[in-house]
C-alpha cells in the first residue's frame, strides 16, 4: 500500500498541466483587447480567448480582422499554408490560415503563424470579430512537449479595422505589431482548473502517506 501511494503521488507530479496566459494589446487609436493563451502540452492544442468587449482609451473600439503570434514550430513542419494545422472558431465569420503572419510587408515582427479574415479595407466589412463580443480559436499543432517556446517577447500581432478613435473618428484601421508591451501581463498567468485538481489530489495523497507513516 505504501509503495502504491508514492507511485501515484510520484505520477501526479510528472502529469503536465495547462496553463493559460493573459496578453493586452492596445493600439495607437487606444483600441484595446484581451488575448488568453491556453497551452495544453497533452492535447498538442492552443486555445485562444479573444475578449473584444473592452473600451479602450476614450471608448475607442473596433473589430478584430486577424492575429498572429510565434509558434515552436519551422515553416516546414507547419505545412504548406498551415496544412498541418486544424482550427476551430466561434466567431462569425471566415478566416484563412497565414504561415507566416504579417499585416504588412514592412511587418517588424513577422509572425510564425495566424489568422484572418483577408479584408483589406479600412471601413465597411462586417467580418471579424466585432467590437462587444468573444470569440474562441482551438489550434492543434503538430506533437509538441512541455517547455516547448510558444509565444515569448514581440510574439503576438492583432490586426483592428473599423476603428472608432477617442475623437470619434471613424473607419480606421489599426496595426499592433508584435505586443508592444514586450510580453504577457505577469498578473495574467492562471492555471488550470485541471491544474488545481491535481494540486488537491497530490495534496491528499501527501495526506494519506504521513498518516500511514505515523501508523507504523
Amino acid at each position: 500500500m505504501k509503495k502504491f501511494i508514492i507511485s501515484l503521488f510520484a505520477a501526479g507530479l510528472l502529469a503536465s498541466a495547462a496553463s493559460a496566459q493573459l496578453y493586452i494589446v492596445q493600439g495607437d487609436t487606444g483600441v484595446k483587447a484581451e488575448f488568453t493563451f491556453t497551452i495544453d502540452d497533452s492535447a498538442n492544442t492552443v486555445t485562444v480567448f479573444i475578449d473584444n468587449t473592452i473600451a479602450g482609451v476614450g471608448g475607442a473600439f473596433g473589430r478584430i480582422t486577424g492575429f498572429g503570434f510565434n509558434v515552436p514550430f519551422s515553416g516546414v513542419q507547419l505545412g504548406v499554408n498551415g496544412a498541418n494545422v486544424s482550427f476551430t472558431e466561434d466567431a462569425d465569420s471566415d478566416w484563412n490560415k497565414f504561415v507566416p503572419f504579417a499585416v504588412e510587408p514592412s511587418d517588424p515582427f513577422e509572425q510564425d503563424f495566424g489568422v484572418g479574415t483577408g479584408e483589406t479595407a479600412n471601413g465597411g466589412g462586417d467580418g471579424g470579430i466585432q467590437y462587444g463580443s468573444t470569440a474562441t480559436f482551438v489550434f492543434t499543432f503538430p506533437d509538441f512537449g512541455a517547455g516547448a517556446d510558444w509565444l515569448g517577447e514581440d510574439a503576438l500581432t492583432v490586426r483592428f479595422q473599423s476603428v472608432t478613435d477617442w475623437q470619434g473618428a471613424t473607419g480606421q484601421s489599426d496595426k499592433v505589431l508584435g505586443n508592444p508591451d514586450d510580453g504577457p501581463d505577469p498578473s495574467g498567468f492562471v492555471p488550470e482548473p485541471s491544474t488545481y485538481g491535481m494540486f488537491g489530489a497530490l495534496a491528499l495523497l501527501s495526506m494519506m502517506v504521513v498518516r500511514q507513516l505515523r501508523r507504523r
